[in-house]
């Protein structure tokens, strides 16, 4: 189960002193062996195996008979919060900045997009350059293909009541407002009368006036200038532009009346396909009857995708509930869920091709097949509390793009650290930060006999990967002869400093 977790959202595997936590999740997500090591889907009772070798494939000769399949865990491996989600698209498209930068004494070097979804959630897009064209008035920007993964309630009506509407800005980092050039005498409109009026009477009335005034503007340009720069080195940014508060609540009911909804295949997504309409903060109008410049559009799309098991009722047989919030429900749920989600698609082909087809059976036949021995010795710690599983919930905002796609990928899950187990439920199970524990009180099965005992694995290994290997008793070329010897409390590592594994290897030896 530690090694599921690893991959989802970059538990460092006891390498805590080396990692950081981004470069925990980078090699969760790079190493072929973690697959490996995921808990094996197995199944109640009895299946006969069978391996098929391919003629072109050089493999050692297996012997195959029938193996006892492991029972299946005591618990679920993954459970997750019942909860649907938003993505917001920014497709790849051109945006005119000819509107935002009128007048403006310098262009910006770089924009990005903010988000505001309902009153308090507010996502931001990458920076991109600005294209300067011949001149200022076709500045260009284009924004390239991003994607913002929202957390949300199960159902759609509760999303809308909790994001009711949007609205799109366009950031430039700094502060204050920018810099824009009055009119002057070449700027023909219905002032210009007035303006060249003005002009003549300053400069022959008041030229010393004029003159130092002058020098006052370029000194107060050099301190706001300056004290812009410093505060977009600080994360402080202006905005230039931005739509109205948009009320989409409409817009999703007034598709799902016409049918223009898009209903997904998977089961039950909806699409809305949005032109939000940006208009400059500061509004310079343009032309001789001083026109007001038209919004610049942008193409926003939208899809909700409730909950993957949402339709089929199913619940977590942990009986979980939240200690921070009420109504939230959670359902048990499947790894390949969470990869598929996660868009892991390379982990799922090393477990489909690259260990499913390999004829050795690296996660089914070889795990049930007794190495060519005659005696295994197994010695290990029990009675310490052991994860077994973890519950995961939706990361609250997960921002994706290519550019920070290798530098930082984004998990979309995380623990969910606020479940804990239901009080009238028994505690055979303990719930510890999000992570599913068994413990001293759980109930095990005995491979290879009737026997039920309350036992729990080694603090890192579970119970039921550390007596594996007494389905080989008897069984195999060799009819393996297996003894196991269990060291109550006796951790996975410190274990090799404990008197009583000493004793138990001095007498297996012959010393004692």
């Amino acid at each position: 189960p530690k090694t599921i977790r690893a991959m989802m959202v970059g538990d460092k595997m006891g390498l805590d002193a080396f990692l950081e936590d981004v470069e925990g999740l980078v090699l969760g997500r790079s190493l072929g062996s973690v697959p490996w090591l995921f808990p094996l889907n197995a199944v109640q009772g009895k299946k006969a195996l069978s391996v098929s070798i391919p003629q072109d494939t050089i493999a050692p000769q297996v012997e195959v008979e029938n193996f006892d399949i492991p029972p299946a865990p005591s618990c679920p491996i993954v459970v997750t919060r019942h909860e649907s989600s938003l993505n917001i698209s920014l497709p790849s498209q051109l945006f005119r900045l000819d509107k935002f930068v009128q007048r403006r004494k310098t262009l910006p070097t770089k924009l990005r997009l903010a988000i505001v979804i309902g009153k308090n959630l507010t996502m931001r897009t990458s920076y991109y350059p600005v294209t300067n064209g011949r001149n200022k008035l076709s500045a260009t920007i284009n924004f390239g293909d991003e994607m913002i993964v929202i957390a949300c309630p199960p159902k759609a009506e509760d999303t809308l009541q909790l994001y009711p509407s949007i609205q799109v800005r366009i950031e430039e980092p700094g502060r204050g407002a920018p810099a824009h050039r009055k009119k002057g005498i070449f700027d023909f409109d219905l002032f210009w009368p007035i303006r060249c009026m003005f002009c003549l009477l300053r400069w022959i009335f008041c030229l010393p006036c004029t003159i130092l005034f002058g020098f006052g503007g370029v000194m107060a340009d050099v301190f706001k200038k300056g004290s812009s720069e410093g505060a977009a080195l600080l994360g402080s940014t202006i905005v230039i532009g931005e739509s109205d508060i948009i009320d989409w609540r409409k817009r999703w009911s007034g598709y799902k009346k016409s049918k223009q909804i898009k209903l997904m295949e998977e089961g039950g997504g909806q699409w809305l396909d949005l032109e939000v309409a940006i208009e400059p903060k500061v509004v310079f109008r343009y032309g001789f009857f001083m026109q007001k410049p038209s919004p610049q559009i942008l193409a926003l799309k939208f899809q909700w995708k409730p909950s993957p098991t949402a339709r089929s009722g199913t619940h977590s047989t942990l009986s979980l509930r939240n200690q921070t919030a009420k109504g939230i429900k959670y359902h048990d749920s499947e790894v390949n869920y969470l990869l598929a989600a996660e868009g892991l698609s390379h982990v799922q082909k090393i477990l489909s091709e690259t260990y499913g087809r390999d004829p050795i059976g690296p996660r089914s036949l070889s795990s049930f097949c007794p190495p060519p021995i005659k005696k295994v010795i197994s010695i290990f710690g029990v009675n310490l509390p052991t994860e077994v599983g973890a519950i995961y919930q939706r990361t609250p905002s997960v921002h994706r793009s290519i550019q920070n796609a290798l530098k930082r990928p984004p998990a979309l899950y995380k623990v969910d650290e606020d479940a804990i187990l239901d009080r009238n439920v028994p505690k055979r199970h303990q719930v510890s930060n999000g992570l599913i524990l068994e413990t001293k009180n759980t109930p095990q099965s005995i491979y290879g006999s009737n026997i039920s005992v309350m036992k729990s694995g080694d603090g890192t290994v579970p119970y039921q990967s550390l007596q594996q290997c007494r389905m080989w008793q008897g069984k195999g070329v060799a009819k393996c002869d297996v003894t196991v010897h269990e060291i109550d409390g006796a951790e996975h590592r410190a274990i090799l400093n404990d008197a009583r594994f000493h004793k138990i290897l001095l007498i297996i030896l012959g010393f004692e």
